[in-house]
């Protein structure tokens, strides 16, 4: 993969089509909420509904203290712990 050889272990990426974000490291990752919310505070998923997300300041700021304190490796580690799952991280 090219994230692999040239990102290295950790990634933090936003998918536009699912409106969430995804975070990487090396063979584990996790999704999370989008940092985008419409005007009534709701995540559109999937951009269903069609309306204009707009960045909440608060979440961004969450998602940027986790990665400025390097927090992409414990926050997969918790999310991973608290799911049971039986298709495992490689069926995404």
């Amino acid at each position: 993969m090219h994230t692999r050889e040239c990102a290295g272990p950790i990634g933090l990426y936003f998918l536009l089509k699912r409106c969430s974000l995804l975070y990487l490291y090396a063979n584990n990752g996790a999704f999370g909420q989008s940092p985008y919310l419409d005007v009534h505070g709701e995540v559109d998923v999937s951009m269903r509904r069609g309306r204009r997300q707009y960045l909440h300041y608060a979440r961004w700021e969450e998602v940027r203290k986790i990665w400025l304190n390097h927090g992409i490796p414990t926050l997969i580690a918790r999310r991973l712990e608290g799911t049971v799952d039986n298709g495992g991280w490689e069926t995404l």
